[in-house]
């Protein structure tokens, strides 16, 4: 089975075409604490994500958001559960948008907490990077098939803090096929 790297579409449409999340009211979750693959207990139920393009006309299925929180749409939440497989705690976040499409549209943080030791160091291409070397940055992504097995999203632990999500082909083709809006792949060799 193939893999992808499912990144956020900064290039649908024009630019006209971007809404971002600018900033988050009532938030006293840390920064990163959807995205480092672990369950959230204590969630607040009255974040509300502000979002800017008052010209938009399409509601999108991912939101770009600030500190790399994977806001999505309840239609992603539907294509999705079914692959999951216990991988998302799913947590509602409130939409405060200027476009009238967009309210009472249902939006979640899709905190991914499916964490696999994945990443092949030594058939990859990366280099370290970051003031004292401290980080990792791949060129060519290289996962353990052997680790994998028929997951179908996750995140590798060597990229925690990245908000590289990684999906089966099966996936990433269900995602297409609904015409989720805010999605790319790139895929992942694997072996």
């Amino acid at each position: 089975m193939k893999y992808y790297l499912m990144r956020y579409n900064y290039e649908q449409g024009d630019k006209k075409n971007h809404i971002s999340g600018l900033k988050k009211i009532n938030n006293t979750m840390e920064d990163y604490s959807v995205c480092c693959g672990k369950y959230v207990e204590n969630w607040n139920d009255d974040i509300t994500l502000v979002c800017d393009n008052e010209n938009e006309d399409m509601v999108p299925d991912w939101l770009c958001e600030i500190d790399s929180w994977l806001v999505v749409s309840q239609r992603f939440v539907d294509v999705v559960e079914p692959f999951e497989n216990g991988a998302i705690q799913y947590l509602p976040i409130k939409i405060d948008a200027c476009q009238p499409q967009m309210q009472g549209e249902k939006y979640y943080v899709a905190n991914v907490i499916k964490v696999l030791d994945a990443y092949d160091y030594e058939k990859s291409d990366w280099f370290y990077m970051g003031p004292n070397n401290e980080y990792r940055s791949s060129i060519n992504y290289v996962l353990k098939k052997d680790i994998i097995k028929d997951n179908h999203i996750f995140i590798v632990k060597e990229d925690i803090l990245s908000s590289m999500v990684v999906v089966s082909e099966e996936l990433k083709n269900a995602i297409i096929k609904a015409k989720l809006l805010g999605f790319v792949f790139y895929e992942a060799r694997v072996v």
